[in-house]
């Protein structure tokens, strides 16, 4: 395959998916041998999600693609020759058509599990409404290779210096084909006649487009009411979010410190038994202490008396030198 072939299935993918498939072809080509290729594959950048959604519809909704170009086409032929009634009503079918394809896009996004954000579809929008605006910006958008956004400011010719994967790519989208559906709507059909002039009506073809005007003015107005009210609830759900994760954290928090708390108090309890222990195993061993006390005073009181008794006799037991004199006269008279 070559490069705009790899880059066609590439931008098919979601973003998601782009990073790794990119990779995956780039190293397919390098083994094939084809350094060149690779390295061009390798390159291609991976798509905002506004072009990717765009990219979808080029390939998913050509007709509505289609249709949409044309009427821009249409409408930049027609500023050089409408007058400014037929320009409005051509400008406000031009809104319709492309507020229809944008929502057709947030239908594809959330087919494939990406739903577009209300800014993201925005974009969509913008992009849309910039190769309305731009011949080069609508060729751009056929290719379904776009990488970026678009925008259109309405007086310079819209940036497209890397807006495109390959820009010498064919288009998707073929630039004269026009949609079969969708025109009462977007009134593509008669936009084109807007583009040739507007026609003759009667009173009663008045009187409808009058009423086909004002049913058109209140379903826009319902549209911008749903959208703010699902803005609204994307905010709020949004924040709902945020502190339900915040609330998350918090429990976690607290689950963590309460455990902790929990395991002090265990501790807590297991020092005051064990202090309640010692204090018991103190008052033994003051009672054991008094006891031995008493025992050595006792014992020292009957070592003292002893050892007095003992001097006592002691002293008794000795023979003074006077005293042992009749005891030999009484012995030499019984040997005579």
């Amino acid at each position: 395959m070559g490069l705009q072939e790899i880059a066609a299935e590439l931008y098919a993918l979601t973003p998601a998916e782009f990073t790794a498939a990119r990779n995956r072809s780039a190293k397919d080509a390098r083994q094939a041998g084809d350094k060149e290729l690779a390295a061009r594959v390798a390159a291609l950048p991976k798509p905002s999600t506004a072009a990717w959604a765009v990219n979808q519809l080029v390939r998913g909704r050509g007709a509505a693609v289609a249709q949409l170009l044309t009427v821009g086409g249409e409408l930049r032929e027609a500023q050089q020759s409408m007058s400014g009634a037929d320009l409005r009503e051509l400008n406000r079918r031009q809104h319709q058509l492309l507020v229809a394809v944008r929502r057709e896009a947030e239908t594809l996004a959330a087919e494939q599990g990406r739903p577009l954000t209300e800014t993201i579809a925005q974009r969509v929008q913008a992009t849309l409404h910039a190769a309305m605006a731009d011949p080069d910006a609508a060729d751009a958008v056929r290719t379904g290779l776009l990488v970026a956004d678009l925008e259109s400011t309405g007086l310079a010719p819209v940036e497209l210096e890397g807006a495109v994967a390959v820009p010498d790519a064919a288009p998707v989208v073929d630039p004269t084909a026009r949609a079969q559906s969708g025109r009462s709507q977007a009134g593509g059909a008669e936009a084109g006649r807007a583009g040739a002039g507007p026609a003759k009506a009667g009173p009663a073809t008045t009187e409808r487009q009058k009423a086909a005007d004002e049913r058109a003015e209140r379903e826009r107005r319902e549209q911008a009411e749903r959208e703010r009210r699902e803005a609204a609830a994307a905010a709020v759900e949004s924040k709902a979010a945020e502190l339900a994760a915040a609330r998350d954290a918090a429990e976690g928090a607290l689950t963590e410190v309460t455990a902790r708390r929990d395991a002090i108090e265990a501790e807590i309890a297991e020092l005051e038994a064990r202090l309640a222990e010692l204090k018991v195993e103190a008052r033994q061993a003051v009672r054991l202490e008094t006891k031995a006390r008493s025992t050595r005073d006792s014992t020292t009181r009957r070592a003292a008396s002893a050892a007095q008794e003992a001097a006592t006799l002691r002293a008794r037991v000795r023979v003074s030198p006077g005293s042992a004199a009749p005891g030999a006269g009484a012995a030499s008279r019984r040997r005579r």
